[in-house]
């Protein structure tokens, strides 16, 4: 009877580390997706159009403000208005780094993401709101208001501030709109990119991960309680983490790189780069925990043995 609950253990115990590892594993790749999948969207589609759109703003309301200065001036008084408030390459440089770092903006990128992800599974779209969009984008416009006045080294006054808010938030809205009405076309201008993003919502949905780790958390208690003697466990799950974490780390980036000019122009229509140092970060994590439990298991045999 012991023999066979010992056969029963050892089966048991194998089946949880299998599980263990393929739910850790494909956990570590869900919290990978999303920041992929969303830095790559804003780096090759948004942060170009919509830093397009806000320079040009500045540029057309720039005119704006220097025509009408010109038309109650001087010539003299003219000339000093160009020089001082002309918008230079330098200052459309920040606006565009600004855009590119922004994290409101990767905000942006996964709200529609999930809201595609979720029109193309039920065929609901839940708009952002007018009060969300200016909100996301509020601290933006004002980052990039401050970056004119400190290149220009003159004050905005209140008035002249509201108009450039009021000009960017006005290009902003025309991209955001018509993002809001890319999910009706994209099943049939873009059914590969439509198929992706189905996969994409169900990958990394709260109940996807959710049940990942239920099912990493169940296997490993199991592991630790079938493997329990000599402190085997320990043994079984730093391997497992330790693998996860490597495949993660090294073989997930590796398998990207070599697809990343096909899946960007697949799927976005254009080249891209990807950013793939979320794969470096967890996967560190999960082989760095995985080498801290096989250090101390064989540091516990070790001690055992003497």
């Amino acid at each position: 009877m012991i023999k066979n609950e010992s056969i029963l253990v050892r089966i048991l115990g194998k089946s949880a580390s299998v599980i263990f590892f393929i739910s850790l594993l494909c956990l570590g790749v869900s919290l990978c997706l999303e920041p992929i999948c969303t830095s790559t969207v804003q780096n090759t589609v948004l942060n170009s159009t919509m830093s397009d759109y806000m320079t040009n703003a500045i540029v057309q309301e720039n005119e704006s403000s220097e025509h009408n200065t010109a038309s109650d001036s001087a010539a003299e008084s003219r000339s000093d208005a160009s020089q001082n408030s002309g918008i230079t390459e330098r200052q459309i440089q920040k606006v565009e780094e600004i855009v590119q770092s922004s994290p409101e903006m990767r905000e942006l990128v996964s709200r529609y993401l999930e809201q595609y992800a979720g029109y193309l599974e039920n065929g609901q779209m839940d708009t952002l709101s007018d009060a969300e969009k200016k909100k996301l984008l509020e601290s933006v416009n004002d980052e990039i208001l401050d970056t004119i006045e400190k290149e220009q080294q003159t004050a905005l006054s209140s008035a002249d501030r509201q108009k450039y808010k009021d000009a960017l938030e006005e290009k902003e809205n025309e991209v955001l709109d018509t993002l809001d009405t890319m999910p009706a076309q994209m099943g049939k201008t873009m059914p590969d990119a439509a198929k992706a993003l189905k996969t994409y919502g169900k990958a990394v949905s709260a109940s996807t991960q959710t049940g990942l780790a239920l099912a990493a958390a169940i296997s490993g208690i199991l592991v630790i309680l079938c493997r329990r003697q000599g402190m085997r466990w320990m043994k079984s799950l730093g391997i497992s983490a330790l693998t996860d974490g490597i495949l993660i780390a090294a073989a997930m980036p590796f398998a990207i790189g070599i697809m990343a000019v096909f899946l960007t122009n697949q799927f976005l229509g254009q080249t891209g780069n990807i950013d793939i140092s979320i794969c470096h970060q967890t996967g560190g994590i999960m082989a760095g925990a995985g080498f801290i439990l096989i250090l101390v298991y064989l540091i516990y045999k070790k001690w055992k043995q003497k």
